[in-house]
């Protein structure tokens, strides 16, 4: 039946097929994806990708088998399949398309637990939606970030875009939108431990919730049951979860939504003293592929079920699992790191020979020169002799570059054996003594420090990225509410980033990285601001305001590296230092 349908459409060019053919084409692959059917929603997309299609449509059914491949358990297949469909909406120049496939591929970044490349994916596909005035896409993406910034505990960032999202579907008058926009803040209020709050601001919407489809009910109603929980309404917990199983009946066991309300079975068995029921639980969890949770969460959770249980020997193995794999992430992080910048300094290390072999080569040259030509004697010896101050001078400005390099790898060194490494030594003391929520607190302060450093450590993929796009990125990442730290980006001008070679842009994202770094340890709570401008050449600045520590005259190796890296860029540094805060600008040469 399926190839009686897809049949005529092999028959001519389609650029002529009416509306509503287009449709139901569509649906071909549409519904069974909906209902669950991936196998038959790719394989009817493949079929249909084979025949003439409108380059539109030929674009939504890509994104379309793009997620079934997804929701199918396919991870790789489909961040894969993700990037060729965002080339063919480049290369058709299709918007809409690449839209989606930002919104898509940030999924996927999130379900292989890779936050940092989901944020930039988002961020792109809502700086489209935006340009392109499409509201709907504006407002799914802002819920995205918006969830996507609470599971990194970046609270504020996290109300703005679920207050953008709450305005937008009041803008389009859209039920769904705004049951799941609220059901977002409720995430935010329940990551913040604010129960009540959360059933406060739910339960005006739960009319409206019932009304809407059963993957946003299910979203809807997690922040809830899990607040009645904590908040001892199991009563209340039980006729939501019965709702929520419901809805999830004709699921997949491995859809994110069927796993999020197992997940809450289990919360609720726990609540309930069930352990049996509980362990029975994440059993059936840990048999279906739930990409996307960090392995050490997993056994801690399964470490305490056993505890609970009574079975303190298995909770012990599974909290020194929990512990192997968190200090294995980050230790093979980190060697990656700083296996990258080993590769670095050697290379800088075999450029600085090869430029005094050519150096020397050059002298002797010149001297035989000098013995054949004597007419021209005192112009050669001229010419030796500014050349090789010249050589001599780029040679020390080298080793200072290599210099501060090496500086570099020893603080990162120190770093992590003075700090990182003594954190983890302690928690193999603590690890089986410690009460859970202290052990856990410890583990996100040290998995904090870690990530920190890796920041660091990471070179920029120019690559992919622009300067702007790595900076802002970078700026995100050191924002701190705790420790009242605040960067900024701001990006103006037309200044053409995507022009500059990567080898100067690397220079440059060093520059503001060393800057912001500065700021942050020698000023008390920095408000950071950074600034991109420029048209015909570009402008950066990196300005603190705040009470400054650090010495006004200060002319240390890291102040000489930045200047280095800006004569390497082709770029002007100044910088100034005063009470007030400090003020570092770049200018192209």
């Amino acid at each position: 039946m399926a190839s009686l349908i897809i049949g005529p459409s092999c028959s001519s060019t389609r650029s002529d097929m009416s509306e509503d053919e287009e449709l139901r084409l569509f649906n071909l692959v549409a519904e069974p994806s909906s209902e669950g059917n991936y196998a038959l929603a790719i394989s009817m997309a493949d079929s249909l990708l084979s025949t003439q299609l409108s380059d539109t449509l030929r674009g939504y059914i890509m994104l379309e088998r793009g997620v079934a491949l997804f929701n199918s358990g396919k991870i790789a297949e489909s961040a894969s399949y993700g990037n060729e469909i965002m080339e063919y909406a480049r290369k058709h120049n299709i918007i809409e398309i690449e839209t989606q496939a930002e919104q898509n591929r940030g999924g996927i970044y999130r379900r292989a637990g890779n936050d940092d490349s989901a944020l930039i994916c988002y961020s792109r596909g809502l700086d489209l939606a935006m340009e392109s005035g499409n509201i709907e896409m504006e407002q799914v993406l802002a819920d995205m970030l918006a969830i996507l910034c609470t599971e990194r505990n970046r609270f504020d960032d996290a109300e703005k875009f679920t207050q953008q999202a709450i305005s937008l579907s009041k803008e389009l008058s859209d039920t769904t939108a705004m049951v799941s926009a609220v059901a977002t803040l409720g995430a935010i209020r329940s990551r913040q431990e604010r129960y009540a709050e959360v059933i406060n601001l739910q339960e005006p919407y739960i009319p409206m919730a019932a009304t809407v489809d059963p993957l946003t009910r299910i979203k809807f109603y997690t922040p809830v049951i899990k607040s009645c929980i904590q908040l001892d309404s199991l009563q209340r917990a039980r006729a939501i979860l019965s709702q929520m199983q419901e809805d999830a009946s004709a699921l997949p066991a491995n859809h994110q939504s069927a796993i999020a309300v197992k997940s809450a079975e289990a919360a609720l068995a726990a609540a309930e003293q069930r352990w049996n029921d509980q362990w029975k639980i994440l059993c059936a969890l840990d048999s279906l592929d739930t990409q996307g949770r960090k392995e050490n969460m997993i056994l801690i959770e399964r470490a305490e079920c056993r505890a609970n249980m009574g079975d303190w020997q298995g909770a012990a193995q599974r909290y020194r699992k929990a512990y192997d794999a968190l200090a294995e992430q980050h230790r093979s992080s980190v060697e990656k790191d700083i296996s990258e910048l080993s590769v670095k300094y050697d290379t800088a290390l075999k450029q600085l020979e090869i430029e005094r072999l050519r150096n020397r080569q050059w002298v002797m040259m010149s001297i035989i020169l000098c013995c054949i030509f004597l007419i021209i004697i005192g112009g050669g010896v001229w010419i030796v002799i500014s050349r090789s101050r010249k050589a001599a001078a780029e040679r020390k400005a080298r080793m200072e570059y290599i210099r501060g390099l090496e500086q570099e790898r020893g603080r990162m060194a120190r770093e992590l054996h003075d700090d990182v490494a003594a954190h983890l030594v302690g928690m193999q003391f603590d690890i089986l003594t410690c009460p859970n929520e202290e052990c856990a607190g410890k583990l996100n302060s040290l998995a904090v420090k870690v990530r920190n450093l890796s920041h660091e450590l990471m070179p920029p993929e120019f690559t992919r990225l622009t300067l702007p796009e790595l900076i802002s990125d970078m700026a995100l990442s050191r924002n701190d509410p705790a420790r009242n730290i605040t960067v900024h980006t701001i990006i103006k001008g037309t200044f053409e980033w995507g022009s500059l070679p990567a080898s100067a842009s690397f220079e440059l994202y060093r520059i503001v990285q060393e800057a912001v770094t500065n700021a942050i340890k020698h000023t008390s709570a920095p408000d950071i601001t950074i600034t991109l401008d420029g048209d015909s050449r570009y402008k950066i600045t990196v300005e603190s305001a705040s009470t400054s520590t650090f010495p006004h005259d200060s002319q240390g190796i890291g102040l000489r590296i930045m200047k280095i890296r800006a004569e390497l860029a082709g770029a002007a540094l100044t910088n100034s230092i005063s009470q007030s805060g400090s003020l570092l600008t770049l200018t192209q040469l």
